[in-house]
């Protein structure tokens, strides 16, 4: 009998996860949508959206994954995590460098903009990895689970969009990005039920990653390059407006 509840309650558990995913691609549309408006209602010029992006980043690196790896993972595995993810995404913008002509400014952002999606999905792999274990304990709960999938993916999606100023038809492959993004954290979630509490040096290892990864997209490929393009004062405003949204935006949701 407890078996069979076992197994019927796994079943249902991975009846979750696509349900999960959808939430998490709304979550990134959502943010989307955000970044749209800010440019073209707002009228904000692609530098400062840029860099109001990289703020949202910089916001999220500070206040969330950074408090939260430390307190739940081994720092030895983060710092780790964090080297190799610097490495492989240096590693991963000299090979764009090589191909495309970046002194073509639209190839430039696209490069930025695939480093980034690159970027967000390692940092979705962790996350899902954690969920995924998670769901076999009583302590889990799927509508508070939602509703943090949906909120915590907007200022991703703002900074995703926005980092799409100079690509031909941006909704469509923002769409697609997203839909991407979520089969990733879909099947990390998937991968993380299966393995269990086997799962936990991998994910310390991987929350490293992301954090590594975000950063130097971050800093390199968003606010160092934007920084050359505007004045001092004015690129300060925008990083302080994009951490102010994010430290904002984290206290009414937690």
């Amino acid at each position: 009998m407890d078996k069979m509840d076992g197994d019927i309650m796994g079943e249902r558990e991975i009846l979750m996860v696509p349900i999960i995913t959808i939430f998490m691609f709304l979550g990134i549309t959502l943010g989307g949508i955000f970044s749209f408006l800010f440019r073209f209602i707002l009228g904000m010029k692609i530098e400062r959206t840029f860099v109001f992006c990289g703020g949202l980043l910089l916001g999220l690196i500070l206040f969330e994954l950074l408090p939260e790896s430390f307190t739940q993972n081994s720092w030895m595995g983060i710092v780790l995590g964090i080297l190799a993810g610097i490495l492989s995404m240096s590693i991963a913008e000299k090979l764009l460098h090589k191909n495309l002509n970046v002194a073509n400014g639209s190839l430039e952002y696209i490069r930025s903009f695939v480093l980034l999606l690159v970027a967000i999905g390692i940092h979705n792999l962790p996350t899902g990895l954690a969920l995924g274990t998670t769901m076999k304990t009583d302590a889990f709960s799927l509508s508070p689970l939602l509703a943090a999938l949906i909120l915590h993916h907007i200022p991703e999606g703002m900074a995703l969009m926005g980092s799409m100023a100079f690509v031909e038809s941006p909704s469509v492959l923002f769409v697609i990005s997203a839909v991407f993004l979520a089969v990733v954290l879909g099947a990390s979630i998937f991968i993380g039920f299966l393995i269990g509490d086997n799962s936990y040096k991998l994910n310390t290892l991987l929350f490293g990653g992301a954090i590594g990864t975000l950063s130097f997209v971050t800093f390199h490929e968003i606010l160092w390059k934007a920084k050359r393009k505007m004045k001092f004062h004015e690129f300060g405003l925008y990083v302080l407006l994009g951490l102010l949204f994010v430290y904002m935006f984290l206290l009414l949701i937690h």
